[in-house]
């Protein structure tokens, strides 16, 4: 009898144990998922980076303008102060914008999530062009804030920086 007491007896205890030990494991597992969505989070916006940086060089107005949110966009080009714009007058100022150069060149410098999300994150790109009808150089940084929404990433906010 007294055999049966210390085996339900130390039953309890490993059950005991392992009631402790739950908690522990399910957010040990928790941290490895929310590893693997970050990576893939950022994964797919180094690809859409990447996207709007061709469309940038390209001049192509359209395609950037496809990456853009569909509420209001925050545009701060070499000084202007626009600020935040709904997404048509958004694309109309980049259309007016990218126009004003020629042979450009992008290059991807850094890419990265905000620290503490999963559903923001920037680029930094290299820029250089020269202006239409001068063949002085023009090297820019160009930053934007993506924000993801709806299933993609998306930008919110673009900025030319000297």
């Amino acid at each position: 009898m007294s055999s049966l007491l210390m085996s339900a007896g130390r039953r309890g205890i490993l059950l005991s144990f392992l009631l402790f030990l739950a908690p522990v494991c399910a957010e040990f597992a928790g941290a490895e998922g929310r590893a693997t969505l970050h990576a893939q989070g950022h994964d797919a916006l180094v690809a859409t980076a990447q996207q709007v940086g061709r469309a940038w060089t390209g001049g192509n107005e359209r395609a950037v303008a496809s990456h853009l949110v569909s509420r209001r966009v925050s545009l701060y080009l070499e000084g202007s102060q626009p600020g935040g714009l709904p997404p048509r007058q958004a694309a109309v100022v980049l259309r007016d914008y990218l126009r004003a150069y020629e042979g450009s060149r992008v290059e991807l410098g850094r890419v990265a999530l905000v620290a503490g999300s999963d559903e923001r994150g920037f680029a930094e790109f290299h820029w250089s062009a020269h202006r239409v009808g001068t063949s002085q150089q023009l090297r820019r940084t160009l930053f934007l804030g993506f924000t993801y929404d709806s299933g993609q990433w998306l930008v919110e906010e673009g900025r030319v920086l000297p």
